[in-house]
């Protein structure tokens, strides 16, 4: 127990430096970033070489975002500034979650490519990911940048290749990245530069991150056209929060709310008692609780109760640490609380939860609202 709380406290040491030196409002690129300087990743005059490597489980929006922004980008400009190509790890078609079949236009994967997309958004199987692992540390050895989404970035910490660095990865697997890797620094953010690897959280992030590479070689107005395109109002830098401090209190006015569930957050593993929360906020206890009934429906201990069993869901998922040492790393020193705030929440015990659901992000969302006003004792 004694060694399982000291990596605990480890945890908490490695998160709390994460949270300082990462959070910069998304108003641009390298504010308050520990990474080496942007630069730019392709020669202006000449047609960049970009292959495409789709490995299951891979999500169709992820790869049409990629796909259909490089040919936007080479329809506007007039010409091919941007030759992809498509492969899969095989040389087969990959099927897509949505059912759909992707047909591969090269055969194999190209190691002479200057750009490698990597659309990954799940663990893959144990002989995909060598597979992985062995193209991506090719396509190094021949100076090119390696693009990672979503689970991509972790399989690239794990083989050791993002050591000392600065990456990203999608919310839903962060906290499971952190644990596994602490030589890297994993990040809330939308996408991270640094040095020869783009790590991206996925998704609507793809977007973010195609219009900053596709002005790097098409220049601005490239990219701004690209954008009034896509009806994108607002272009968001790598440094944007993944997420708001909470979706729910996006819109509230009163900030003292918001401030209080950041707290919450950044700090789960060691839970701060309300009254401490309150008074860091500027309010008193009772205050607090005055104020939060009229934001939410339940109250600020069984919101904090949640927040940690969502964490705690995240672990189980998508890492291997026992049972006990998800209930310490989610501030259970008990395990008996930590079941019974479990089961309370998410309908199920930890063990058949991580059974069921394991390497899977369909459980995440609908179980999120359930029992929110659930509290216990710690």
């Amino acid at each position: 127990m004694a060694t399982a709380r000291n990596r605990a406290l480890e945890r908490a040491g490695r998160r709390l430096s994460a949270a300082l030196s990462c959070r910069n409002g998304g108003t641009g690129r390298n504010i308050g970033s520990s990474r080496s300087p942007t630069v730019r990743l392709f020669r202006p005059d000449v047609s960049v070489s970009i292959c495409l490597l789709v490995v299951p489980p891979a999500t169709d929006l992820d790869v049409g975002l990629v796909l259909d922004m490089f040919r936007m980008a080479n329809l506007f400009s007039g010409t091919e500034q941007f030759a992809v190509r498509v492969a899969s790890l095989n040389g087969q078609a990959v099927q897509l979650t949505n059912g759909r079949s992707l047909e591969p236009t090269v055969p194999i994967v190209d190691y002479d490519t200057e750009l490698l997309f990597v659309v990954l958004n799940l663990q893959p199987s144990k002989a995909d990911e060598e597979d992985l692992v062995r193209i991506m540390r090719q396509t190094l050895r021949r100076k090119a940048t390696i693009v990672a989404i979503d689970y991509a970035p972790i399989v690239l910490a794990r083989a050791g290749l993002l050591q000392g660095r600065r990456a990203t990865c999608h919310f839903d697997v962060l906290e499971p990245a952190r644990e596994a890797n602490p030589d890297v620094e994993f990040v809330e953010e939308i996408f991270v530069r640094d040095g020869r690897f783009v790590t991206c959280a996925g998704h609507l992030a793809i977007a973010d991150m195609m219009l900053e590479i596709i002005e790097d070689k098409g220049g601005e107005r490239l990219a701004a056209m690209l954008a009034e395109e896509l009806l994108a109002s607002a272009r968001r830098g790598g440094g944007a929060a993944q997420r708001n401090a909470d979706k729910e209190a996006a819109h509230h006015q009163d900030q003292r709310i918001e401030a209080a569930i950041r707290l919450m957050r950044l700090n789960i593993e060691m839970p701060l008692p309300l009254s401490e929360i309150a008074a860091t906020v500027g309010l008193s206890l009772r205050q607090l609780q005055h104020l939060w009934r009229r934001y939410h429906a339940g109250t600020p201990q069984s919101y904090y109760m949640h927040l940690r069993i969502e964490h705690a869901k995240s672990l189980l998922l998508f890492s291997a640490m026992p049972v006990q040492e998800v209930a310490l790393a989610c501030g259970f020193s008990s395990g008996a609380v930590f079941a019974r705030a479990f089961r309370a929440i998410a309908g199920m015990p930890a063990r058949t939860f991580r059974l069921r659901f394991h390497n899977s992000l369909s459980p995440l969302t609908p179980l999120r609202d359930k029992a929110k006003n659930v509290a216990f004792d710690q």
